[in-house]
């Protein structure tokens, strides 16, 4: 009986710490393409709660989405940025924010084809708040914290002089 009472009492405890309440937590990021082709991006998270912003190519497909039509991913050209601006999701301890980048200007049937882990798709985990991100081409696809990119010099400005 003793051993019982433990099971069900580490039990209760388990169960309470895997499901104390999901936090709201912003992002803010901005990917910057110094590659030579277009990158998709797309912003998701690794486990529940699913909400809508933050749902997967995968889970979208599993809904009915037949992919016709626009991607909720965004396409950004070689010498180009783009943000989120400020998302907010709802996330558990062990759920993390996921900036999915993808080499290349994909359509939804070629998203879901492409692999985590292979040389066409990355998967970052972002910090909460704001980050930066940089495409590089080295020679496979290569994400870069833009904290750790030399600028991009400033080119086809006059500047005025005395």
């Amino acid at each position: 009986m003793r051993t019982l009472t433990l099971i069900v009492a580490l039990l209760v405890v388990a169960i309470q710490a895997g499901c104390e309440g999901a936090k709201s937590i912003a992002f803010d990021v901005t990917v910057e393409n110094r590659s030579q082709r277009p990158v998709t991006i797309w912003l998701t998270k690794n486990d529940i709660p699913p909400e809508a912003g933050w749902l997967s190519p995968e889970q979208l497909s599993a809904s009915g989405i037949d992919g016709s039509g626009p991607i909720p991913g965004v396409v950004v050209p070689p010498g180009q940025q783009a943000g989120t601006g400020a998302v907010k999701g709802f996330f558990y301890k062990r759920t993390s924010a996921i900036l999915r980048i993808y080499d290349g200007q994909l359509n939804f049937a070629q998203i879901l084809s492409t692999k985590e882990g292979g040389l066409l798709r990355r998967d970052l985990v972002l910090p909460p708040g704001e980050s930066r991100w940089v495409v590089l081409d080295r020679p496979t696809l290569t994400i870069e914290p833009a904290s750790n990119v030399e600028p991009m010099p400033v080119t086809g400005v006059r500047q005025n002089t005395p």
